[in-house]
C-alpha cells in the first residue's frame, strides 16, 4: 500500500507546471503592434487576413479577444519580425547573400497572408526579396513574387520594381516570348529618354540571339539617340547591342563612333553578358597597339607592355574584321 499518495502527486503537479512554465514564451515577445487612424494602440498576436480584415488576438482577463481592423483603419502595422527586417535592408548589391535572402524569405512568410494591408514601409522587404532571388538566380520564385506584389496598390516606383523584376525574370528563365511582350508593353509607355530603359535592352537583347540586326539598330538606337541620361538602367545593353550589329552588317564606323562616345560619356561596358562576348574580344583586339619592331631597350628604360589607347579607331577595327575567323 502506497503511504504518500497525495505527496506523489502533489510532486507531479509541481513538477508538471515547473515544465508548462518554461515552454511558455513570453507573452510580450513576438507581439505585433496596430495603431489605428484614430490613434489608438492595440498589441497582440495576429490571426490571419478574413473577410478584408486583419485579425489580431489580445489577452484579456479571462481568456482572449479578436479584434478586427479594415487596412483603412489602420495608420501602421508592425510586424514581429520588423527589427529583422530592417537589419538586413542593404543595397540591392549585397541584396543576393544566402544570410540575407533566408532572413527576407521568413519575413515574407510572416506577411503573405496580409499583403493588401501592408504600407510602403512593410511592403519594401517583400519587394527588395523578388529583386534577391532574381540577383541570386532563382529567376521563377522571383516572378512568382513579383506577380503577387503587382496584384496590389503599389506606387509608382513600387511599380516600377516589379515589372523589372518580371522583364528580366521572364527572360533570365529563358522564357523569351514572355519577354518580349512584357518588354514591347514596358516601351509603350516609357519614354527613350527616362530614367530606365530596360525594356529596349530587353528587346534588343532578344534580336541578337533572333539575328535580326535590323531590329536591334532601330530598337537600340533608340534611346541612344534621344539622349537619355548616361546612368540610364539598360543603356548599357543598348550600346553595346547596336555595336555588336553594326559590325555584324559590316557597319564599322558606326561601331567606332559609338564606342568611342561611351567612353566620352563614361558607361562601361556590360559584364557578364554571352551575347556582347565576340564584341568585346573584337575591341580588345583592336584596342591592343600593334606590337613594334623591337629594339635594344636600355638599361635605365623601365621595361613593360605597352599601355593600351583607349579610344578606337575604324582603321584598327577594320584590321581585326580582316583577320581570318574574324
Amino acid at each position: 500500500m502506497n503511504r504518500f499518495p497525495l505527496l506523489r502527486v502533489g510532486l507531479a503537479l509541481v513538477l508538471h507546471c515547473v515544465v508548462h512554465l518554461q515552454a511558455q514564451p513570453d507573452p510580450f515577445a513576438h507581439q505585433a503592434t496596430i495603431v489605428t487612424t484614430t490613434g489608438k494602440v492595440y498589441r497582440g498576436w495576429l490571426d490571419g487576413y478574413r473577410d478584408d480584415r486583419v485579425r489580431l488576438r489580445i489577452a484579456a482577463d479571462r481568456g482572449e479577444a479578436i479584434y478586427q481592423f479594415a487596412p483603412d483603419e489602420i495608420r501602421s502595422l508592425v510586424f514581429p519580425d520588423a527589427d529583422r527586417a530592417e537589419e538586413v535592408m542593404t543595397p540591392a548589391e549585397s541584396i543576393t547573400d544566402d544570410h540575407v535572402l533566408a532572413i527576407l524569405e521568413e519575413v515574407w512568410a510572416g506577411r503573405a497572408a496580409y499583403l493588401p494591408a501592408l504600407d510602403r514601409a512593410n511592403r519594401g522587404p517583400l519587394l527588395a526579396y523578388a529583386e534577391g532571388l532574381l540577383k541570386a538566380g532563382r529567376p521563377m520564385e522571383a516572378i512568382a513574387r513579383a506577380r503577387r506584389m503587382s496584384g496590389l496598390d503599389l506606387d509608382e516606383s513600387e511599380t516600377e520594381r516589379m515589372a523589372t523584376v518580371l522583364l528580366l525574370g521572364y527572360e533570365a528563365a529563358g522564357l523569351h516570348e514572355e519577354a518580349a511582350i512584357l518588354a514591347e508593353n514596358w516601351c509603350r509607355k516609357h519614354r527613350p529618354s527616362g530614367p530606365s530603359v530596360i525594356g529596349w535592352a530587353v528587346l534588343v537583347r532578344q534580336g541578337l540571339r533572333d539575328q535580326n540586326w535590323e531590329s536591334v539598330l532601330w530598337l537600340g538606337l533608340h534611346p541612344v539617340a534621344f539622349g537619355c541620361d548616361a546612368g540610364a538602367i539598360g543603356l548599357d545593353h543598348c550600346y553595346a547591342a547596336v555595336i555588336s550589329a553594326s559590325l555584324e552588317t559590316d557597319d564599322a564606323a558606326t561601331a567606332v563612333t559609338l564606342f568611342n562616345e561611351m567612353q566620352e560619356r563614361g558607361i562601361e561596358w556590360p559584364e557578364g553578358e554571352p551575347l556582347f562576348a565576340e564584341t568585346l574580344r573584337l575591341i580588345e583586339t583592336a584596342l591592343r597597339p600593334e606590337t613594334p619592331p623591337e629594339e635594344p631597350a636600355l638599361d635605365e628604360e623601365p621595361v613593360g607592355p605597352p599601355i593600351p589607347d583607349p579610344w578606337l579607331t575604324l582603321e584598327a577595327v577594320r584590321r581585326v574584321l580582316a583577320q581570318p575567323g574574324s
